[in-house]
């Protein structure tokens, strides 16, 4: 089978199907994930269609022969719905009855709220280039390019299900731990969170949190961080943080970071979300990512309400 991975929440599965010797080809473009199922043994395609600004307009052409490259008597599978337009592009030209959808994360609804005029243009433009039923889905407040089902329908996709996918990515957690570094605490990044934590706050709690010895650094492989942690340990820009959460031995701390929620099920380790510690732009959307933290992690996941009941958790 081949698994379409742009991104980390899918790669579990690719490295769960590959641990319980099945047959798995990765195919991505993102060369993060290329480094890793290197390092896994796991066999990939890889393709970099994204080299510049144009790339979502003209890659089409390119895909049309990588296409032919692939063993079309294979099954194909596809778990993201944003972002990923050539696994939409390969799902839309495979066989009929091969091809499956799955859900494996987070669900992101459908943007509802007014978008600008450029926004809409681009939409109806890589709709006529792709042929592809295109929409706007809400992830972090903003409009990201994506499908729906309309697209799964019209090209008779079918839904695979995973029932939990935390029980999956512990599962492979566990039987699959690369201690690359070691240190007390881990402070996942996610970027400047530009839109979503002010500015000014967010630099002032990395400030604090860079004071903290015996802490290892996890940067965003995708969104950069204005703040340099100097004086500390990184793990590896490609690597999965879940992956090496062996090495890691009281508490794992970040804002709304989905490691939060694996860590959670560490009986060993302290997930610790500081969402209260930083001022957002939209406090409703705060509260709806607490929700799904508290949701996801039945509850483990700690939210100090400021830094002074920070210190006493992390035992500084």
């Amino acid at each position: 089978m081949y698994l379409i991975i742009p991104s980390y929440p899918s790669l579990f599965l690719a490295v769960d199907i590959f641990l319980k010797g099945e047959d798995i080809t990765i195919v991505t473009s993102n060369k993060n994930i290329q480094k890793v199922a290197s390092e896994l043994g796991i066999p990939c395609v890889f393709k970099d269609f994204y080299r510049n600004r144009w790339s979502r307009f003209i890659m089409r052409f390119s895909l049309v022969s990588f296409i032919s490259s692939l063993d079309k008597s294979k099954d194909i599978q596809l778990c993201d719905d944003v972002y990923c337009i050539e696994g939409f592009f390969l799902l839309s030209r495979w066989r009929r009855n091969g091809c499956y959808f799955n859900n494996l994360s987070y669900v992101f609804e459908d943007y509802k709220k007014p978008i600008f005029f450029a926004d809409i243009l681009k939409l109806h433009v890589l709709r006529f280039v792709w042929g592809i039923e295109f929409c706007y889905k809400n992830v972090n407040g903003r409009p990201a390019l994506g499908v729906n089902h309309r697209f799964f329908d019209l090209n008779g996709i079918k839904y695979r299900q995973t029932h939990d996918y935390n029980d999956l990515k512990i599962s492979v957690v566990k039987r699959l731990s690369l201690k690359v570094v070691s240190a007390d605490h881990l402070f996942v990044l996610q970027g400047d969170l530009k839109g979503i934590i002010k500015t000014k706050s967010l630099r002032h709690l990395n400030r604090v949190i860079s004071e903290v010895d015996s802490m290892v650094i996890k940067s965003h492989p995708r969104f950069s961080n204005s703040f340099e942690f100097t004086g500390h340990k990184s793990i590896p820009d490609h690597l999965p943080v879940e992956l090496c959460l062996g090495g890691i031995k009281q508490s794992v701390v970040s804002i709304f970071s989905t490691v939060l929620i694996t860590a959670s099920y560490h009986s060993s380790l302290c997930s610790i979300s500081l969402l209260d510690l930083v001022d957002w732009e939209d406090e409703e959307y705060r509260e709806s990512v607490r929700g799904w933290l508290v949701n996801e992690s039945r509850s483990r996941i700690i939210f100090p309400k400021t830094l002074s009941d920070l210190w006493p958790i992390l035992k500084i």
